[in-house]
């Protein structure tokens, strides 16, 4: 016996498809089995996403049929618009060489596992048949070393590029698999003849499609004295061919700057590649892009964006479907090799030039047990030989270590020794905190099969986790994915000794499910109560209504207000709505306390949700704690007597909530609904099995 009616079929014939970008209400609609409500839900369209949809199936209350993937059904148009996805007609001859490309930033063999070339552009293409480009770091300069090949620095001697005959057997690795190259650099102009003889060679190599020049104005002499990019140019222009295709590279952090001078650097440059990174930058998918499009599309060169490898699967397709289909990027690349784990390489593989979706089963990814380790826990061992580092807290709420760059022996080494649950593939990254992280070359060694380097630049992040690497780690080995770092550097910058998480990457099932979701107060009668606020308990500013009209804090309510009657709630305990993972757990400016959980995979069909508890007191978890459903972690409070006592609920189905906890869309009524769910209605829907 079913409660709903049988599924309604494509009508045949459906009429000619339409490929689109689905654009939905919030952050997704419902894809169901029939044209009404009443049917039963199939699958989830998420917004900014690509599909197929069939206008001449519209029934008269608005229902078409639609194919994203592997699924398909009906979906309603008053919650989904369809942005066509135009192509032309016209056959355009090629304009530069990533035309239709999906590229990979390497860096670095020291951020890889050991591997042979050979096997390395195999791995490459395994994890994504459709990648078609590397780009390659060539060379680089340090006030020690000067102007060296990348060799100089990488200790992975097998992907090393000691030389320019180097980059023939990269060429010819790589074109064995359909990968071609090309190399990329990021000029100082320290010596501008010396850098510009090297990356010269490189690009004249046979085999090497283009060059790439990234600029990075706060590590360069150039920022300061431009005179030293027309040398630089001037001096590169000599040794290479000039039919070679150069293009400018730079972070969306540095494009206001007046010290990029890219002006000056575009005179050479016949494209554009900025790095959008939007998860670095606490911005979505759409609104990174909108701004590189807004400030660079009237420029008369092709955009080529470098999109962020290690964001979640559903930002990258989302990134993907926009760039190429709304802003007509010619290719894409990501950054960077070492960091892109399973479910990033899933959502890149099913990226096709040709608007359609690759139809092919991909195995889920899922994270499995994390752990956290912070510098005063006790798996954190610090060594000071000599200069005591200061201590600072900052936002997540634990203390964090600074110490000055120690140009010849360290004064301080830090270790994160974890206790990891089994051997497996772990993406770890580590927190930056805003302050007292000006360091620009802290390198980090990860205990791996073959020890992994990872050189992070402190200074660009700003209160963030950063990913080091997606690695293998076996647990019966000796200090298996401890993590080091030392204050052994050169200038006048501090170095941040602070947190370190290791996710386990889990693939097919979830190793963690939640069976439902509860009220995440009163008691346990009053949470399984039918009615979802149970007892008296009442939702005093109910999901997406607008208060505080009129005054400095209007805006549209994110979630629940939950609360008794003459403050009967104050001090009552805070429960979980259901199981999963603690991602923040500290105190910010007007909310007071606050407990983001990044909930399990529901049990019915996978969704994961972040859920915020704000105004709490009494916080009893801490960042990295597994929960279950019921378990109490805080007690109501007042945000310290900012507000009236209550319970502040929000449902996420997005990562809004990990890189930005206190994220508040205001009178922004398009954000609130693309960032949250009415928990009371997902609630009654999704109770415990």
């Amino acid at each position: 016996m079913t409660n709903t009616p049988a599924s309604v079929p494509k009508p045949s014939p459906a009429g000619e498809p339409r490929y689109a970008i689905a654009l939905t209400r919030m952050a997704f609609a419902n894809v169901r089995s029939g044209p009404a409500t009443r049917y039963r839900d199939t699958a989830d369209l998420r917004n900014n996403t690509p599909a197929v949809y069939y206008p001449d199936t519209r029934t008269t209350d608005g229902w078409v049929w639609v194919e994203q993937g592997n699924a398909s059904g009906w979906v309603s148009t008053n919650v989904v618009t369809f942005e066509d996805i135009i192509t032309s007609n016209d056959v355009e001859s090629l304009v530069t060489p990533f035309d239709g490309q999906i590229a990979l930033w390497h860096e670095s063999g020291d951020h890889l596992p050991s591997m042979t070339l050979s096997e390395y552009a195999l791995s490459l293409k395994q994890a994504a048949p459709n990648l078609s480009q590397v780009w390659v770091k060539v060379c680089d300069w340090s006030p020690q070393a000067g102007a060296q090949w990348m060799g100089y620095w990488d200790t992975r001697r097998a992907l090393a590029i000691d030389r320019a005959e180097s980059i023939d057997a990269w060429v010819n690795a790589l074109a064995e698999h359909s990968l071609s190259l090309c190399a990329w650099a990021a000029p100082r102009c320290d010596e501008p003849d010396a850098e510009a003889e090297l990356i010269g060679l490189a690009a004249e190599r046979q085999g090497v499609k283009a060059l790439i020049l990234h600029l990075e104005p706060k590590r360069s002499a150039w920022a300061n004295e431009p005179i030293r990019i027309e040398r630089f140019l001037s001096a590169l222009a000599e040794t290479m061919n000039p039919q070679m295709h150069i293009g400018i590279s730079f972070s969306m952090r540095d494009a206001m700057s007046s010290k990029l001078w890219l002006g000056r650097w575009s005179r050479v440059a016949a494209s554009l590649h900025p790095r959008v990174l939007w998860r670095d930058a606490r911005k979505s998918p759409s609104a990174a892009l909108e701004s590189v499009w807004q400030q660079f599309g009237s420029v008369d060169k092709p955009i080529i964006p470098a999109l962020q490898g290690d964001a979640p699967p559903l930002e990258i397709r989302e990134a993907e479907t926009l760039a190429a289909f709304r802003y007509k990027a010619r290719g894409l690349s990501f950054w960077r090799a070492g960091t892109i784990h399973p479910g990033a390489w899933n959502a890149i593989r099913a990226h096709s030039w040709n608007n359609k979706d690759v139809k092919t089963s991909q195995v889920p990814v899922f994270v499995g047990h994390e752990t956290v380790i912070r510098p005063n826990d006790a798996n954190a061992e610090r060594r000071v030989r000599s200069i005591e580092p200061k201590t600072h807290t900052h936002f997540m709420g634990w203390e964090s270590y600074a110490a000055p760059l120690a140009s010849n022996v360290s004064s301080i080494n830090m270790t994160w020794t974890p206790k990891l649950p089994a051997s497996g593939l772990y993406e770890i990254a580590v927190f930056i905190p805003m302050r007292h992280a000006s360091a620009r070359e802290a390198l980090y060694t990860i205990q791996a099969r073959e020890p992994i380097r990872v050189m992070i630049d402190q200074s660009v992040y700003r209160s963030q986790w950063v990913t080091l690497a997606v690695a293998e780690l076996d647990i019966d080995a000796p200090n298996a994915g401890r993590v080091t770092l030392s204050n052994l550097g050169k200038g006048q910058h501090e170095i941040a000794f602070d947190a370190v998480r290791w996710r386990q990457i889990v693939k097919g099932s979830p190793k963690f499910v939640a069976d439902g979701y509860d009220m995440p107060v009163g008691t346990p009668t009053e949470r399984r109560s039918r009615t979802v606020w149970g007892g008296e308990w009442l939702d005093a500013s109910p999901f997406g209504k607008l208060y505080f009209v009129g005054t400095h804090d209007e805006a549209y309510h994110t979630g629940a207000d939950l609360n008794l009657p003459q403050n009967a709630d104050a001090h009552n305990p805070v429960m979980t709505a259901a199981s999963g993972v603690v991602t923040f757990a500290a105190r910010l400016p007007a909310w007071g306390n606050v407990i983001v959980i990044r909930h399990d995979p529901l049990a019915t069909d996978g969704m994961v949700l972040y859920g915020r508890y704000a105004h709490v007191e009494r916080m009893r978890v801490k960042v990295g704690d597994r929960v279950e459903r019921g378990q109490v972690i805080a007690h109501v409070g007042d945000a310290f007597g900012r507000w009236a006592y209550l319970l502040h609920f929000d449902l996420s189905p997005t990562t809004i909530l990990e890189t930005n906890p206190g994220h508040w869309g205001r009178t922004d009524r398009e954000a609130v609904f693309k960032h949250y769910l009415d928990p009371r209605e997902f609630i009654s829907a999704n109770r415990p099995i």
